[in-house]
């Protein structure tokens, strides 16, 4: 099912997405992140082997299977920068990456701001962030609730022309949902 919303997508915008009249915005979760040391501060937490592992899958699945994002805008926490370095190896990305203090610790309306901001000519963004603020906005976006394991992907199709219009989105579609574990086994 998921590989038929790809195909549907590429087919939707085989140059890429340059329509103006729909924004889209994958929301990736951070990798797993490594628990071995108790004394480090949680902003500061690195990724294990299997985040590093996920990452690297994840940055490779997209760039084959989906249109890369124009911006990626990771968390400030080491694991979600590190999730994002590592996509970015793995993957054809060529746009521009930034991080962004507010993606951590943040609530759902934090996603606006940082989406609202120099992202005027910007049609695809991806957000590397954390749990439950990921899942909570998915479902206050679309009315549907998606479990987040680490490293999994979702892609929000928005009915908006401009990003600043996001809280007021009336349509919200989920054009995928991709768990790197249930992609790993199906390559």
């Amino acid at each position: 099912d998921n590989l038929k919303n790809v195909t549907t997508f590429k087919r939707m915008f085989p140059g890429g997405i340059n329509r103006n009249d729909m924004k889209h915005l994958y929301l990736m979760r951070h990798a797993k992140s490594s628990w071995d040391d108790p004394f480090i501060k949680d902003h500061e937490r690195p990724l294990n082997e299997r985040g590093i592992r996920a990452a690297q899958f994840m940055g490779a699945w997209v760039s084959q299977h989906l249109n890369m994002p124009e911006v990626i805008i990771s968390s400030s926490a080491t694991r979600a920068q590190q999730t994002a370095e590592i996509f970015i190896q793995a993957s054809s990305f060529r746009g521009k990456y930034q991080q962004s203090e507010i993606l951590y610790g943040s609530g759902p309306r934090d996603y606006a701001e940082v989406l609202s901001k120099n992202l005027a000519s910007t049609n695809l963004v991806m957000l590397i962030a954390h749990n439950p603020t990921i899942e909570e906005f998915v479902e206050k976006s679309t009315g549907k609730k998606y479990d987040f394991p680490t490293a999994a992907l979702a892609h929000l199709k928005l009915d908006i022309n401009f990003w600043q219009d996001i809280v007021e989105a009336k349509k919200v579609n989920v054009g995928g949902f991709w768990k790197p574990k249930d992609l790993m086994t199906n390559d």
